[in-house]
């Protein structure tokens, strides 16, 4: 690194770094290299190095004490907005503050209490893990509109939620063609639709109306031999027109959970439910991304 004529000139190169015999990573060791001779040399060398440690040792502790100030002001926000928001009423179309605590009902019959089996809760709740969440469970099985509308001041409006989800199939699955295809049923059963839609919407605009699911999956059910399926897409497009009419979000679970099951699949149960209905692990898990798309909504955006 040095020429003949410099050889005992005190000058430091980017080739003078030879001269580091060793350097160790957050503290640095040097000797002398073979080469070099001058104690001028040897003596900068020297001094770069300590200038070098005492300038490592300060950035270390700036960084150390920086880190240390910005993780308590962050502990000390969080802890302020938890406090500040827990118990707050949010109001209609507003965006609720991660860290606050949301009561979210979900109201319907069977379907909705065994997803519930299937950790429902659990697979929410791992979606949103920036809000407290209070999950409620209003599923009861058999319940058809007519049984949701005498219970919907009881279980839903009493507990004034910040959201509410809605999902059963009984009024389709627990009747018989014959009945489900009556003119006076069918408008009794919309009637009952938009009274609790009505209802709901007026304790919190954060709602969203899901249902009916499915019957069976199979190729029996799939080119409907039985004549449900044709029924339960009737019952499926006057919950969706009923809630558009209403301003409330319809969630096409029932797509979302035939569009899952595989073409070649020749069983009516297993895939997605454990009965041709019910959802299973499966299942419960569609439902859960479907609910949390609307969550997503209802908690982010105005």
């Amino acid at each position: 690194c040095h020429s003949s004529g410099l050889r005992r000139k005190k000058m430091w190169a980017p080739c003078s770094i030879s001269a580091l015999s060793k350097q160790e990573y957050g503290s640095i060791d040097i000797d002398k290299h073979d080469d070099v001779e001058s104690s001028g040399i040897s003596t900068d060398i020297q001094t770069f190095g300590n200038n070098t440690i005492d300038r490592f040792k300060i950035m270390s502790l700036v960084k150390i004490f920086s880190f240390v100030a910005l993780f308590s002001l962050a502990i000390s926000l969080t802890a302020n907005i938890s406090t500040e928001n827990r118990n707050v009423v949010y109001p209609m179309g507003s965006v609720i503050p991660a860290q606050s605590r949301v009561k979210i009902i979900f109201f319907g019959d069977s379907l909705m209490d065994v997803a519930f089996r299937f950790a429902l809760r659990e697979k929410i709740q791992s979606q949103f893990p920036y809000y407290l969440l209070d999950i409620i469970n209003a599923g009861a099985g058999g319940n058809k509109i007519a049984n949701l509308l005498a219970r919907v001041h009881k279980d839903v409006v009493s507990k004034n939620p910040d959201i509410v989800l809605m999902y059963w199939d009984s009024d389709v699955s627990d009747q018989p063609v014959e009945d489900l295809e009556q003119y006076s049923l069918q408008q009794q059963y919309k009637a009952d639709v938009n009274e609790v839609i009505t209802i709901i919407r007026n304790t919190t605009r954060r709602f969203a109306v899901a249902g009916p699911g499915i019957l069976g999956e199979g190729p029996l059910f799939q080119f409907d031999f039985f004549g449900k399926n044709r029924l339960l897409d009737k019952f499926r497009e006057f919950n969706r027109n009923i809630s558009a009419s209403n301003g409330v979000l319809y969630i096409d679970v029932r797509k979302a959970l035939r569009d899952s099951i595989p073409s070649m699949w020749m069983l009516n149960r297993w895939y997605c439910s454990s009965d041709g209905e019910h959802p299973n692990q499966r299942g419960t898990q569609i439902m859960a991304e479907q609910f949390g798309m609307a969550l997503n909504l209802f908690l982010n955006v105005q």
